[in-house]
């Protein structure tokens, strides 16, 4: 099986190429400024994600995992013509890389419910007037434009607050600033009261579950196109968030003025996996202290190397 995944380089990028590269089967990745290198474990070909798709004679793919987007809201909101073109613009010469039998799985977002309880049948209502719109609008765009070429060869993983040990210093997503703030400062200062809603999933749990999905697509009994909310149901707040990290870092809290929101950031976020629970019945997620353990000690050995 010959395989595609574009943003090798990200959060989620990562992790994804590690576990589909441990079957056999033969992966190219892209990546955007960070050259990788191949792995002597895995037949992985890493190339410029320009290069793809400036290449006509491809041969054509199996499976195409599109990761390559914006996961930082300030990135995402700053570079606005680069997120069209990734998320909608580049999806014909994409989907011109796939085989006639083959299948799309496209990193969506779950932003697009906006700030409603929303499991996969609940219809998206987004704000189309957010600072936050054009990341979240282009992601339903892309999924519209992959459902009406492709129909059920495609799926869309409508994925929450993925985090983990992969991330660089300088991400400026919540939860590894909060850890970064801990660890270099005296205390963790929030921007706001920290009220904000937030599900946050592990890394790899997130993998599990796409990879899970994926695993059905020739079986007779699934139909695994179309839309799958991957995400953790557990709630947690920012500053419940903060204080925890903080009680690991052993450091205060400081919490900040109300209606301060600068990345215009959703403020109750409750997304339901009706659709994996009820296929594949409950999942165990990974403790969050647990999960937080881990990037700690990542935050803690990138900070060394910086030292």
């Amino acid at each position: 099986m010959r395989i595609l995944i574009t943003g090798a380089s990200g959060v989620i990028g990562k992790s994804l190429v590690k576990h589909l590269a441990k079957s056999n089967t033969s992966i190219e990745a892209t990546y955007n400024k960070n050259k990788l290198t191949n792995s002597s474990e895995y037949d992985i070909n890493y190339i410029p994600y320009v290069e793809l798709l400036k290449n006509k004679e491809q041969k054509k793919y199996d499976q195409i995992w599109h990761f390559a987007t914006y996961g930082q809201p300030a990135k995402f909101m700053e570079s606005w013509k680069d997120v069209i073109k990734l998320n909608v613009s580049d999806l014909e010469n994409l989907t011109n890389l796939l085989k006639n039998n083959g299948h799309f799985f496209y990193a969506s977002t779950s932003e697009l419910y906006g700030d409603q309880k929303s499991d996969e049948f609940t219809i998206p209502c987004s704000d189309p007037l957010s600072q936050r719109s054009i990341y979240t609008e282009s992601k339903r765009l892309g999924e519209a434009i992959l459902n009406k070429e492709l129909g059920n060869r495609a799926t869309f993983f409508r994925i929450c607050l993925a985090y983990s040990p992969n991330f660089l210093i300088g991400d400026k997503r919540v939860m590894y600033e909060l850890i970064m703030k801990g660890l270099t400062n005296h205390s963790i200062k929030l921007i706001d009261e920290g009220s904000s809603q937030r599900q946050y999933l592990y890394i790899d749990d997130a993998i599990y579950m796409m990879r899970n999905i994926a695993s059905n697509l020739n079986n007779k009994k699934y139909k695994i196109n179309g839309a799958w909310n991957i995400c953790n149901p557990s709630r947690i707040s920012i500053l419940e968030l903060a204080k925890l990290i903080a009680d690991l870092l052993d450091k205060p809290v400081i919490t900040g003025p109300k209606d301060i929101n600068p990345l215009h950031a959703l403020s109750n976020i409750e997304i339901i996996p009706r659709r994996y629970q009820e296929t594949f019945g409950k999942y165990k997620y990974t403790d969050l202290k647990n999960g937080i353990k881990k990037v700690i000690k990542s935050a803690e050995k990138q900070l060394n190397i910086y030292k």
